[in-house]
């Protein structure tokens, strides 16, 4: 084979190999997926509300590294915090007054 040949052959295998790369790489969101798998907590039933109880929970926010869920209970005007598999574990009251 000559150079050119050669030279042809290598950028058609470039081209293969990087649109192979491109087209059947998964998209960066499918790489972390979140599955449903119950739920915590309690509605307020009575005032006040105790622990772990929402009157009006309106955010949630994981922690990356405990994966400890914080609820953002806007009627109750406090965070309320919660170990991954639901159990309460605190809450800071007035965390929402300006």
């Amino acid at each position: 084979m000559g150079a050119r040949r050669l030279a042809v052959v290598a950028v058609v295998l470039s081209c293969v190999a990087v649109g192979g790369l491109v087209l059947g790489g998964a998209p960066a969101f499918a790489l972390n997926t979140h599955v449903f798998s119950g739920s915590f907590g309690a509605p307020c039933s009575s005032e006040p509300c105790g622990a772990g109880q929402f009157k009006e929970p309106s955010g949630v926010a994981v922690s990356a590294s405990t994966h400890d869920v914080y609820v953002v209970d806007r009627g109750n005007d406090r965070v309320e915090q919660f170990s991954s598999a639901g159990a309460f574990i605190g809450q800071w009251n007035g965390a929402l007054r300006g």
